[in-house]
Parts: structure tokens; C-alpha cells; sequence
């Protein structure tokens, strides 16, 4: 019996906090949660979540400080590690498949390393740590998040021109356009802004780029079958550390998904989405 597919958005409050969560299929069916990456939220995945709801439950989680969720004091990567945990916790999932693109996919490597038992198979979306180690992509991702924090809008239609005129020619136009709809809200004085915390969310990246040896200890570790997949015009993976990821997870498997830049799962959601059905569903 296949699922209906539509999502249900829900509100889970974890110590004190709101996280906002997306879920679709069946609840019954074998939990797989998604992490977005740095800035993402959870609807950007509505395309992938529905294209895998007949076969699992799929939370696709807005991480503290973006979507819906809470924004809070603490941005490290640590925490936003034991979010995972406490999100599962509170869902009552013993274990579950993870997918995690971006700083979405380093979070769910390092919960994946530490908790192994709970894991059952992992997927990392366009990331590797030698790229998030670098000092280019502290300082530039810095520079970023300065630029987001002051920006306003008079209209939202204007958020999406300026994101997309930023981003460049590459791109689905359509999934670019719901991405940046879904990732704006409007503020008490009429504009429009950015729903992330930009001010504060470089304590990620300060800790996750403080220690590539850290990330490659901790893919070491991972025991669960993992896919790694990398975009073709990727700027965040090589396919030289892509190889090397896989040699060093034990039962990895090292797919590239063409025409798509680090945004794999709007670029080409097709290609991503046969992928991960072939690997989640063995």
C-alpha cells in the first residue's frame, strides 16, 4: 500500500526548545530523518521526501537556529550533534536511516560516528573535510552569513531575485524560487529577512572547520553502509577526497550525480533520488 503523498508539519519541544519538523509516509514505515545544510531549511527536500514516502517515514528536520526551529545561544557543532539524538529521542526511534547534506551531512557523520548502534544507513550529501577544514571556507562562509544578517526586503519576490542573481546561471530556477520563499519571513517592520540566524551561526563552522583530522578519525569509525554522494560541478567535494572517504568508511559506496552543483538534491533530484532509493531500500 503506497503512502499519501503530502507532508504533515509538526513542532517537537526538546528541553525547552521548538524544533520544526516535516514528515511524510506512513508511520509504521522505517523512520529515515534529513538534515539540510548551513542556511537550508526542511522544506527544500519536499521533492526528495516525497519521492521516498512510500517506502519510509521521512522527518526532515529543521535544525536549531533555521526553518521554523528555535533559535538559541548555542550553534556549536557539538550541540546540533546531540540534537540528532534528542530529535530521535523524543520521536521514540531506536534506529533509523540518516541523510545529511552539507553541514546537514558532517552533523550526521560525526552523530553516525559517535552512535553508531542507531544508525542504520548513511547518506552524505556533497561534503568532505578537507573543504570544511580550509581557512577559504571559514573566512568565506563568514563573510556570508555577515552579508545575510543585514539584509532586508521590501518584498519577498526581491529576497528571490537577489539570492538567485548571487547563486549564478547554474540551477533549477523553480526549486531556487520555493527554496528562498520558504526561507524568508516577514519581520515586525513589514521586510522581509532571511529565517536563518546568520548573526550567530559561524559557531558551526568555527568548530567544524577547527579539526579535519577529527572528521576523518570519525568517518573511520562509521560501521553502517554509507553512500557518498558528489555533485559533478561541486565546489565543497573533489572526486580525489570523495575516493578517499570512501576508502576510509568501510562499507562506503562513492556515487556522482551529474549536472548539479553542491545543491544535488534541487539540481538534479531525479538522479539523486533513484540513488538513494537503490541504497536505502537494500
Amino acid at each position: 500500500m503506497k503512502a499519501d503523498i503530502f507532508a504533515v508539519d509538526r513542532v517537537e519541544n526538546i528541553d525547552g526548545m521548538l524544533f520544526h519538523y516535516r514528515e511524510w509516509g506512513r508511520f509504521g514505515a522505517p523512520p529515515l530523518i534529513i538534515l539540510h545544510g548551513l542556511t537550508g531549511h526542511a522544506w527544500e527536500f519536499d521533492s526528495i521526501a516525497a519521492g521516498l514516502a512510500n517506502d519510509f517515514r521521512v522527518l526532515v528536520l529543521n535544525q536549531r537556529g533555521h526553518g521554523d526551529s528555535s533559535w538559541c545561544d548555542d550553534y556549536s557543532m557539538s550541540v546540533m550533534v546531540e540534537d540528532v539524538g534528542r530529535f530521535a529521542d523524543a520521536l521514540s526511534l531506536e534506529s533509523f536511516r540518516l541523510i545529511g547534506h552539507s553541514m546537514g551531512g558532517v552533523n550526521a557523520w560525526s552523530f553516525t560516528a559517535c552512535r553508531p548502534e542507531r544508525v542504520e544507513r548513511l547518506a552524505i550529501l556533497d561534503i568532505d573535510p578537507e573543504v570544511i577544514s580550509s581557512c577559504s571556507f571559514a573566512a568565506g562562509m563568514g563573510a556570508v552569513l555577515s552579508r545575510f544578517s543585514v539584509s532586508k526586503f521590501n518584498e519577498r519576490i526581491e529576497a528571490v531575485t537577489s539570492y538567485i542573481h548571487s547563486y549564478g546561471s547554474g540551477g533549477d530556477y523553480e526549486e531556487l524560487y520555493k527554496f528562498v520563499c520558504n526561507n524568508v519571513r516577514m519581520a515586525k517592520d513589514g521586510c522581509w529577512v532571511w529565517k536563518f540566524d546568520a548573526r550567530k551561526l559561524i559557531e558551526w563552522v568555527e568548530e567544524a572547520s577547527a579539526s579535519e583530522s577529527l572528521h576523518w578519525f570519525r568517518l573511520g569509525q562509521i560501521r553502517c553502509p554509507t553512500l557518498i554522494s558528489r555533485a559533478s560541478n561541486s565546489f565543497f567535494t573533489t572526486r580525489s577526497v570523495a575516493e578517499r572517504m570512501q576508502k576510509e568508511i568501510p562499507r562506503a559506496k562513492l556515487v556522482e550525480i551529474s549536472g548539479s552543483g553542491h545543491d544535488i538534491h534541487m539540481d538534479n533530484k531525479d538522479d539523486l533520488l533513484a540513488e538513494l532509493i537503490e541504497f536505502l531500500c537494500h
